[in-house]
């Protein structure tokens, strides 16, 4: 059983509320636009004339009446199954009177009167008796899209009853676009690349596919809809006021799309235990963006956490907190933000972790003064003398910072290096993800060509096998901080399944910002504070530095809020800033 469209219900609720209470109510009726599909299979027995009754937004529309006229025979009326299908089954015999009597053309049209939900629809075309009976199959992949998405797949399938027809010219329309003309193939399928962002504007878009026969084969049409939205971005910052337990969050951030800010919209701010993917989402608040597409909301504490409590050993846990957009105007596409991860305080009182970590260090001291008294340090320190630790290895980077991980990190032994290859994986320095694409060179010291590799989709490369030599190492990534080193071949091993750790960009800004404002007395937990906090507990201490530190701000917001990806400048100006703050410290 399906249920029917609210839509005009809703939009009659609207109009009847805006009007002035002393006005006069007149009946308004919108109803949802239809159409109908329709096939022709010619058989040996006659013709089976079968289609499907759709609203403007694809689905069937069930239970409802059809009339079929041909010209020369008795209206045939039928009513659509569940999902929107009828079939007319015509008579062999009958086909041959009409025949006799009409000629070889018969025209024919299919009617829908249409309910108080249903607007009507009207089919009209020609049963060409002289021509084999021909239908299209029009689907589209996918069906709804964004302006950002970068080609649409136009299917058009033709056949002769179930038998596809091969070599036959069809045509297709989007819109009120230039007809394109395709081919079919073996399959009887062509198929046609649209590209969205050519199509300019949202919204909802006919498309119609042509056969227009030929000798043999009769004429054919179909019809479906595209749809084109907008892409959305939704931001997201927490920042919590008061005590960790007692004090409450504060949620805020961004809601636009290409051409700007959303106002009016709603956001939902959504919480799930961290690690549980699979859990359903608790909708904590909701927001409604203002005229600059900015929306601010807040809960308390206790609130946000009395659904989500920490397991009942007393051990604190973590949520995640993601913004939500799902828009209802159908021009939007939703939108999620990244996810914020707050950290669930434990219950007050003495957590039953703490009686354990005591007993252990009760029971540590025991076993401490048994391995004294029985020499067992000295013993050990004897075995360890004998045994060469094995080390991970890491080549120095010169332009590093001081906090950065190395640059080139060699792989454990155990395995067979070659010593003639420099081969590894492109990883981020701080979560190992591998960088795909990351574009590696290597430059003999002498004369002698450069060479390049791309790192894969696994973040590998391979150069080698190399003659022996001096060589400089230099892989870069887009944004990623670009990194180089001198190395000799043959090596040692040290290059040959390595991990070359790259730093982003913005990470590198945020780590500067990080380090100027601790030196002015101020701690920044980032994904909680925002820099904005951070930059007013610092203000008391910074009067001579303020605009210096105000600017690094804007570098750090501009780098990890805005639509704008950071650049080298950017981490070359943090950088030139905070050396600036250290001298002057």
């Amino acid at each position: 059983m399906s249920s029917r469209p609210t839509r005009a219900a809703l939009l009659a609720c609207l109009l009847a509320a805006a009007g002035p209470a002393d006005a006069l109510a007149h009946p308004l009726t919108v109803r949802a636009h239809t159409r109908v599909t329709l096939n022709l299979d010619r058989r040996p027995d006659g013709v089976i004339v079968h289609g499907r009754l759709v609203d403007d937004q694809g689905l069937p529309v069930p239970l409802e009446e059809i009339q079929l006229d041909v010209a020369g025979y008795p209206t045939q009326t039928r009513i659509t199954d569940g999902d929107g299908g009828f079939e007319v089954p015509i008579d062999g015999r009958d086909l041959s009177l009409l025949e006799a009597s009409r000629g070889q053309r018969l025209p024919w049209t299919l009617r829908y009167h249409g309910d108080r939900v249903y607007g009507d629809a009207r089919e009209e075309g020609v049963l060409d008796l002289r021509r084999v009976p021909t239908r299209l199959v029009l689907t589209l992949a996918p069906e709804v899209v964004t302006l950002d998405q970068s080609e649409i797949r136009v299917h058009v399938d033709l056949y002769a009853n179930t038998v596809p027809i091969p070599d036959a010219e069809v045509r297709v329309r989007v819109g009120d676009g230039t007809e394109l003309v395709g081919q079919t193939g073996t399959a009887g399928r062509s198929t046609f690349l649209i590209r969205a962002g050519l199509l300019g504007s949202p919204g909802r878009y006919a498309v119609r596919a042509r056969f227009l026969g030929d000798h043999l084969y009769a004429p054919a049409a179909a019809d479906t809809a595209l749809r084109v939205l907008l892409p959305a971005r939704v931001t997201l910052r927490v920042g919590r006021e008061g005590d960790v337990r007692l004090g409450r969050y504060r949620f805020s951030g961004r809601l636009a799309d290409a051409d700007g800010a959303l106002p009016g919209a709603t956001v939902a701010i959504l919480a799930t235990p961290s690690g549980a993917p699979d859990a359903p989402p608790l909708i904590q608040t909701l927001a409604t963006t203002h005229a600059d597409g900015i929306y601010l909301s807040a809960i308390s504490a206790d609130a946000l956490f009395a659904s989500l409590a920490p397991s009942g050993d007393g051990a604190p846990g973590e949520i995640d907190v993601r913004a939500v957009f799902s828009p209802t105007d159908g021009r939007h596409q939703g939108a999620i933000s990244h996810p914020v991860r707050i950290r669930v305080p434990p219950p007050p009182g003495v957590p039953t972790r703490w009686y354990l970590v005591g007993l252990a260090v009760v029971f540590g001291f025991l076993l401490l003064a048994q391995a004294v008294r029985h020499r067992v340090f000295a013993a050990v320190w004897q075995r360890l003398r004998a045994i060469r630790p094995e080390r991970r290895r890491a080549l120095p980077d010169a332009d590093a910072e001081e906090d950065d991980p190395p640059f080139v990190v060699a792989p454990p032994r155990g395995r067979s290096p070659r010593a003639d290859h420099v081969a590894g994986t492109v990883v981020d320095a701080h979560s190992s993800v591998a960088l795909v694409g990351a574009a590696v060179s290597l430059t003999p010291a002498g004369a002698g060509g450069e060479l390049r590799a791309r790192a894969g989709r696994d973040g590998r490369f391979d150069l080698g096998p190399l003659p022996p030599g001096r060589y400089r190492l230099h892989i870069e990534a887009p944004d990623y901080i670009g990194r180089e080193v001198d190395v000799a071949l043959p090596h040692d091993g040290a290059l040959d399944g390595s991990s070359f750790a790259l730093v982003a960009i913005r990470r590198r800004v945020r780590d500067t910002y990080v380090r100027a404002v601790t030196r002015f007395g101020a701690d920044l937990a980032w994904g909680v504070d925002t820099p904005r906090e951070a930059f007013f507990n610092a203000h008391r201490s910074i009067a001579p530095d303020e605009r210096a530190l105000l600017e690094l701000r804007h570098l750090v917001e501009s780098a990890w809020f805005s639509e704008r990806s950071a650049t080298l400048e950017d981490a070359a100006r943090a950088r030139q800033i905070l050396h600036a703050l250290e001298v002057r410290r």
